[in-house]
């Protein structure tokens, strides 16, 4: 099972790179005179990206159940008993279909064959398959999972949430509009709740609080908060017309709040493993999840924000925090406590990320204010925010770097 953890972890890292360059890609396309603007263009770049993020994150996510998974029993859970064996090699197969998925996935975007609608990006039939493989790794755990310890239920939990939003992108009404809605919305529960709750998990291992009984429900309190959280930021901009809006936007402000107050313990607590990675999560999700998620239910701020570049960073922040999760959960998987190996990567793309998320927030709100209030045209505009989207730019040239250099040095310490 080692290998098959080791095998996701590395996918991880390398999708987690082509994901950078794509995004450096598509950020310098808004500076002017892209050499590449006819040979890759930004609506193939947008998706592609997206996608690959978002197959970095699931690789990472389902390395990080095996690994909760093979620590709950002191020996290989999958080499005794004859039905142990008979799972071991439906998930030695499963994971070598999850490896063909991913490349062919990663040749459809190079191929301009992805959509470029928000959630459903992947054509049907590769939809289907991710959620069936993930449905298998899913159930190998759940079945030999014995005893079954806090971290890996609430894992579990959010994998089944991840599997149900898959498969809604494809069950989806005839009708356009409603079938893009619904798509929508299961992308958004997707990440703000079920990786939500796969990202407490994580945070709990990592912490090693089911070694402590006074601890051991306390995941399952932050895992719930979270969950509630990422529920309300996904709907309550559905409903800014519905007469309990104000009553839905106030519940969600609070539920932000205390999500807040967690992420906030997260950067306090004593974190024995990969500490600095879980601050930068702790962060970027107090700023995605809590702030813009937050004032995004808020029908007066989200009718001048929606569509703008503040959606883009909402989104990009919550990936990138569960992003950083997954690379926290590598680091750990290889080392108990950190290393010097990985500062420096762990700067670049720390730095790489707060200064590409401060060019985004800045050209949002620039967008926002010369868009929706004044009355600025849209090209126009682009102009105004150039030497934003150019700070942008530089963030993420050093979280591409960043992206590099870690991958290099988890591929130099497994040799």
């Amino acid at each position: 099972m080692s290998k098959i953890i080791a095998n996701l972890l590395t996918q991880s890292a390398l999708l987690f790179i082509a994901y950078a360059l794509l995004a450096l890609l598509g950020a310098v396309k808004f500076l002017g005179n892209d050499p590449l603007s006819s040979a890759l263009p930004y609506h193939q770049v947008a998706p592609w990206s997206a996608v690959l993020l978002r197959l970095a994150i699931m690789s990472g996510l389902l390395a990080s159940g095996l690994k909760m998974f093979a620590d709950s029993v002191p020996s290989d859970p999958l080499e005794n008993a004859e039905s142990a064996s008979q799972s071991a090699r439906i998930l030695n197969y499963t994971a070598q279909g999850w490896t063909v998925f991913v490349i062919v996935a990663f040749l459809f975007g190079a191929l301009g064959l992805l959509d470029g609608r928000y959630g459903m990006e992947l054509p049907v039939f590769l939809s289907i398959i991710q959620a069936i493989l993930m449905a298998l790794f899913v159930s190998v755990i759940a079945i030999n999972a014995r005893p079954l310890n806090h971290s890996l239920a609430v894992w579990l939990m959010g994998m089944f949430i991840s599997i149900l939003c898959t498969f809604a992108t494809v069950i989806s009404p005839s009708d356009p509009l409603q079938a893009q809605t619904v798509a929508t919305v299961a992308a958004g529960v997707n990440l703000n709740v079920a990786q939500m709750i796969a990202a407490a998990a994580i945070l709990f291992w990592l912490l090693g609080h089911d070694q402590s009984a006074q601890d051991e429900t306390a995941v399952y309190l932050y895992a719930g908060t979270l969950a509630v959280t990422g529920a309300l930021v996904t709907l309550a901009p559905l409903n800014l017309l519905s007469a309990n809006s104000a009553f839905l936007s106030v519940l969600t402000l609070i539920a932000a709040a205390g999500a807040a107050v967690i992420f906030i313990r997260w950067i306090t607590i004593s974190v024995k493993q990969a500490a600095g990675w879980v601050t930068l999560a702790a962060f970027l999700l107090l700023c995605g999840l809590s702030i813009l998620g937050g004032f995004s239910a808020v029908g007066s701020i989200s009718r001048w924000t929606l569509g703008t570049r503040l959606s883009d960073l909402q989104v990009t922040l919550i990936s990138l925090a569960v992003m950083t999760l997954v690379l926290a959960m590598n680091e750990a998987y290889e080392n108990k406590t950190r290393t010097n190996r990985a500062q420096l990567p762990f700067w670049l793309i720390s730095g790489g990320i707060l200064i590409a998320g401060f060019g985004l927030a800045g050209a949002g709100l620039v967008q926002t204010y010369l868009e929706r209030i004044v009355g600025v045209g849209y090209l126009e505009t682009q102009t105004y925010i150039q030497p934003l989207y150019a700070v942008w730019t530089l963030g993420l040239v050093a979280l591409l770097l960043g992206a590099v250099g870690y991958t290099l040095s988890q591929v130099f310490r497994r040799t």
